[in-house]
């Protein structure tokens, strides 16, 4: 089945070995989730000379990591449930949106080029 292409993440750190992925959990499940070992393709923006040249980095979703913002975010759960002791208030809008990203560790595979022409190559990461 094919699907729309939709941003599912935004790339938090990206080297030539690793991409940790910002992934908000309600884009998440709108393809049914990203299941472990699965394979992704990042589609990037490239500014290069040449203008119509397209590429995306092959990547394999390998777990869960932590964001820089992990501790914040949790000092701030914290807080909030130590001051809502009830259990039964709801979260606001923004602290729900903030309280909803996760970080997905994914090895870098290697890179589909396509040309001016329609020609496609690939380049492997060892």
């Amino acid at each position: 089945m094919r699907r729309s292409r939709k941003s599912y993440s935004s790339v938090a750190h990206f080297d030539y070995e690793y991409v940790r992925l910002l992934v908000c959990d309600g884009r998440k499940h709108q393809p049914g989730g990203i299941p472990l070992g699965c394979f992704l393709l990042c589609f990037y923006d490239n500014e290069t000379d040449e203008e119509d040249v397209r590429e995306a980095v092959l990547l394999r979703a390998l777990g869960p990591t932590k964001l820089p913002t992990d501790n914040s975010v949790i000092e701030a759960m914290v807080e909030y449930y130590k001051d809502n002791l009830d259990m039964k208030s709801e979260l606001d809008t923004h602290t729900r949106y903030e309280f909803s990203f996760s970080g997905l560790e994914c090895r870098a595979l290697g890179t589909f080029y396509q040309d001016k022409a329609g020609n496609t190559a690939c380049s492997l990461f060892n």
